[in-house]
C-alpha cells in the first residue's frame, strides 16, 4: 500500500497540477482562446479514452500474459513523462499533443488505482483503502499548483514585468513554465519507479488466480 501511495501522489498529482495549468499554459504561448476552449473539450474525451484503454489493455495483459497490473500504471506513468517533458519545452502546436498525452494517461491510471487496490487487498476494506490512496492526490496537486507551478511563473513574470488586463503579472513565452514541468516530469518518472518495484513485488501472485479475493470476500 505504500509503493501504490507512494506512485499514486508522484504521478497523479503532478499530471492533475498540469491539467489545472493548462489555460495559463496556452495563454503563455498566446494560443487564441478558441484554441484553448477546442483543447479543454478534446483532454475531457481522451480521458473517456484513457478509462476505456485502462480496463480493456490491462484485463488482457492479465488473462493472457499474466503481466501485474501495476506494471501498466508504470508505463502510463513514463508516457505521461513524455507529455510533461513536451510541456516544459513546447514548440508550435505541441502544446496540443502533450496536454492530450497527459489528460490520456491521467485517464487510465484512475481506473488502475481502482483496480490495483481490489486486486490486491479485496473487497472488505475497499473504500477505506482507495480512499487513504487518493486523498494524496488533490494535496499533491495543490502544492504543486502553489509551491512549485505557482513560484516558478511569478519568478519569470517578474524578470519581465508584463502587466495585462489588471490581471498583475504575466509570463510570455516557452520559460515560463519550463522548470516546473521539468520537477513534474521528475516526480512522475519516480512514481514509475515505484510502479515497476511493486509490479516486481506482485508478480508471483498476479500469475495466479488474481480474482480468489474477491469471491473469498462475497
Amino acid at each position: 500500500m505504500t509503493l501504490i501511495f507512494i506512485a499514486t501522489i508522484s504521478a497523479c498529482g503532478s499530471s492533475v497540477a498540469a491539467i489545472d495549468n493548462l489555460g495559463q499554459i496556452a495563454e503563455s504561448l498566446k494560443y487564441p482562446n478558441h484554441s484553448i476552449s477546442i483543447l479543454v473539450s478534446w483532454i475531457s474525451i481522451f480521458k473517456f479514452f484513457g478509462r476505456i484503454f485502462s480496463g480493456f489493455i490491462s484485463e488482457t495483459l492479465i488473462t493472457k500474459y499474466k503481466l501485474p497490473r501495476p506494471f501498466m500504471f508504470g508505463l502510463t506513468q513514463l508516457f505521461t513523462c513524455t507529455g510533461l517533458l513536451s510541456n516544459a519545452f513546447p514548440y508550435i502546436n505541441l502544446v496540443y499533443v502533450a496536454s492530450l498525452i497527459v489528460r490520456f494517461g491521467l485517464g487510465v491510471q484512475t481506473l488502475l488505482i481502482f483496480a490495483i487496490i481490489s486486486d490486491l487487498f479485496g473487497l472488505k476494506h475497499y473504500s477505506t483503502l482507495l480512499n487513504c490512496g487518493q486523498l494524496v492526490v488533490p494535496l499533491r496537486s495543490y502544492i504543486m499548483n502553489v509551491e512549485v507551478i505557482g513560484r516558478f511563473y511569478d519568478a519569470e513574470a517578474t524578470k519581465i514585468g508584463n502587466v495585462k488586463n489588471g490581471k498583475g503579472l504575466t509570463c510570455t513565452g516557452t520559460h515560463c513554465f519550463s522548470e516546473s514541468f521539468m520537477i513534474l516530469a521528475t516526480l512522475t518518472l519516480f512514481g514509475a519507479m515505484t510502479s515497476f518495484v511493486l509490479a516486481y513485488r506482485t508478480r508471483d501472485f498476479y500469475k495466479g488466480d488474481v480474482y480468489k479475493k474477491h469471491r473469498d470476500d462475497i
